[in-house]
């Protein structure tokens, strides 16, 4: 099973739609986003996904978000922090703005893995028994334009990033 990782959008629809073609022709179909989607009305592309959302200091709107991805896929999941299972992975996804989540997160040793975002930095690390993978941004004006996929089955990280 293979599950995209996104973050940091920050409206930039054009390099969303990107990230989900890239998704959807891998038959990707589980969306793990970091926050910071920022606009509401971003959350259409997402439509064929079941998604585990975590809110950014961006998401001013998080209420409409919400709203939006019920509405979407009553699968889908958001909050400040997501936690789900997948294929007998545990999995923690927030945005990264709160340290002090991620810290606890850790330091419980209940996750697989944590994802984040924030810093629009790629970063794959390993805490503990715990995989960190910040997938970069998708809405960065001087970073590339980033995300990635991971097979759980494999533990296998690829990261992707679109051009101009």
């Amino acid at each position: 099973m293979k599950i995209g990782i996104i973050s940091d959008t920050h409206s930039k629809e054009r390099w969303l739609i990107q990230a989900l073609d890239v998704l959807r022709n891998q038959n990707i179909s589980i969306l793990a986003h970091c926050g910071d989607l920022t606009d509401f009305a971003m959350c259409r592309h997402m439509r064929d996904f079941q998604v585990y959302y975590a809110f950014g200091n961006g998401d001013v709107a998080s209420g409409a978000i919400a709203l939006n991805l019920q509405q979407m896929n009553p699968t889908s999941q958001w909050g400040l922090s997501v936690e789900f299972t997948l294929d007998g992975r545990a999995f923690y996804v927030c945005h990264g703005n709160h340290p002090e989540m991620i810290r606890s997160a850790l330091e419980s040793g209940n996750f697989d893995y944590l994802l984040h975002g924030h810093s629009h930095e790629f970063k794959d690390m390993r805490v503990g028994r715990t995989r960190v993978i910040n997938p970069g941004a998708l809405g960065d004006r001087i970073r590339p334009h980033s995300f990635a996929v991971l097979d759980i089955e494999t533990d296998t990280l690829t990261q992707h990033i679109l051009k101009e």
